[in-house]
């Protein structure tokens, strides 16, 4: 039984090694991978306690396992016939067994929901006449916040809207500094552990713009503000804010001086400056930018870059994340997970305007994929000065609201993909054939058998890397078996091609 036990937790760390490790593309069933000749590009995705959520502009989400494979694709329209007509889903987000959305319906309508995941809708909410959805974000209660913007251009507000775990509004507000009927725009928001919140963006005073940050309570009544300086020609922008473990507050700013693409600003919890510092390298830019619970930074940057920030500002990497070759991969945001790794969204193409096809690249501590698919760069720490000042920003309540009629439709399971390595795990609907491999985990031969006396036309395995390790060619009966002695132990999937198309397992090499 000692044994027995010892050898379950090997292979279930040996699992979650290659779950850590995956690059997987996405689109319908029907489309082709490399080169992609479909336009399917993901908007968002989300960490879950059993995978991933994977949404698309267009209203599909599909439901993932740890490994990336999809389980489980739904279409969220409108009740009505006009179906998915002008709805747009942009922004999803995981809350244990929960998800929410955010998306835009008809260009001036803006629709909350809830869901256990990507089938069944608990509550929904609109908005309208919203303009742009900044950021959702739970508030561990069963509810969540949406952080957006009113008004036109020019004259646009922060405006936050907070439901409660059954889609009843708490309350709503924009926010502006009295006598400017300027920008006042918000990009950022977090909570911090006494139930407020905070918010981050730019606004703007005496024909330039400004940084800043802000600390709400927990009715969303402004508590101090400040402007973050000197300044950079308008280009500077605060997008992303979180408190640290200590209380104290950290800002991340694009552009804030010139050759400068982010700095980070350490704030106390009272708004008293404390630090600043900045990142510099050729061609860096500060795309989307998430910070885990201890302060970690998670950023995009331009083309394939992304990197990753250590709580002291430490680089901990920076890679350029690839699609397949002769493509151009764009990266949508880089996810931390709860073990100190991440995983990349992104859409690679050929011409972004009519194929683009949506990518998961789950990788480890340091960013690394094999190659060609990651490169490294490097991004040096400098010195920046920042400069506070404090700014007094007034919040108004916001009324009106409705009740929106989406659904969500079940949709054929996706196509899914290893990149160069095609998993055949949801490549054909129905599963072509019963594929069974014993013994599982294996030390030296591995029996591949299925339902009746069939004959595999190839029979491949692959390593967490993607490397084809072993390759057997011909009319292959089953059952049949491969000798297995000469790879190393660990995690490998087995793709087998037979009647109607292929067929892959994974198993565990003793």
């Amino acid at each position: 039984m000692r044994y027995f036990l010892s050898l379950l937790l090997v292979v279930l760390a040996l699992i979650d090694a290659r779950a850590q490790l995956f690059m997987r593309a996405y689109a319908p069933l029907g489309a082709t991978f490399n080169p992609p000749n479909f336009y399917a590009p993901a908007s968002a995705a989300a960490v879950t306690p059993t995978g991933y959520l994977l949404a698309d502009y267009y209203g599909i989400v599909c439901a993932l396992d740890p490994y990336g494979e999809p389980l489980a694709c739904h279409r969220l329209r409108r009740a009505s016939s006009q179906a998915g007509i002008g709805l747009y889903l942009t922004h999803v987000e995981s809350d244990g067994a929960d998800a929410f959305y955010y998306a835009s319906l008809a260009n001036d309508t803006m629709i909350v929901l809830k869901s256990n995941g990507a089938a069944s809708i608990t509550w929904q909410a609109g908005i309208v006449g919203a303009n742009t959805g900044e950021q959702l974000l739970p508030t561990g209660d069963g509810g969540c916040m949406l952080l957006y913007r009113i008004g036109n251009a020019g004259s646009q507000r922060a405006a936050l809207v907070r439901y409660g775990a059954n889609g009843a509004v708490i309350w709503r507000k924009a926010y502006r500094i009295p006598g400017n009927n300027s920008n006042f725009m918000a990009y950022g928001l977090a909570h911090t552990a006494d139930g407020g919140f905070l918010i981050c963006g730019q606004f703007n005073s005496a024909s330039t713009s400004r940084a800043f940050v802000c600390r709400l309570n927990a009715n969303g009544s402004v508590s101090w503000a400040r402007e973050i300086g000197p300044g950079n020609n308008n280009d500077d922008e605060a997008m992303a804010v979180t408190e640290l473990p200590n209380g104290n507050i950290r800002v991340a700013i694009r552009s804030p001086q010139t050759g400068m693409a982010l700095s980070m600003v350490d704030l106390s919890g009272t708004g008293g400056f404390l630090s600043s510092w900045g990142y510099q390298a050729p061609t860096l830019g500060a795309g989307p930018l998430r910070f885990a619970a201890d302060g970690s930074a998670y950023a995009t940057g331009n083309y394939s870059q992304v990197y990753r920030i250590a709580p002291d500002g430490s680089v901990v990497f920076a890679q350029n994340h690839e699609g397949p070759p002769g493509t151009s991969m764009t990266p949508q945001a880089l996810l931390p997970k709860a073990d100190g790794t991440q995983v990349l969204l992104g859409n690679y193409y050929t011409n972004p305007f009519s194929n683009s096809i949506s990518a998961l690249y789950a990788s480890g501590p340091l960013g690394v994929l094999p190659s060609p698919y990651s490169s490294p760069y490097s991004i040096n720490q400098v010195a920046y000065t920042a400069t506070l000042s404090a700014i007094s920003p007034s919040d108004s309540a916001l009324t009106g609201g409705h009740t929106p009629q989406l659904i969500f439709q079940s949709e054929p399971l996706w196509a899914d993909t290893m990149f160069a390595v095609p998993t055949g795990v949801n490549d054909q609907d129905p599963v072509p054939f019963d594929l069974q491999i014993r013994p599982n985990p294996v030390s030296d031969q591995l029996t591949i058998g299925a339902d009746g006396n069939i004959g595999f036309r190839s029979v491949e395995v692959f390593d967490p890397s993607g490397a084809r390790v072993l390759s057997l060619q011909g009319n292959l009966r089953a059952p049949y078996s491969i000798d297995l002695r000469s790879l190393s132990s660990g995690p490998y999937l087995l793709q087998v091609e037979g009647p109607g198309g292929r067929v892959s397992k994974s198993f565990l090499k003793n």
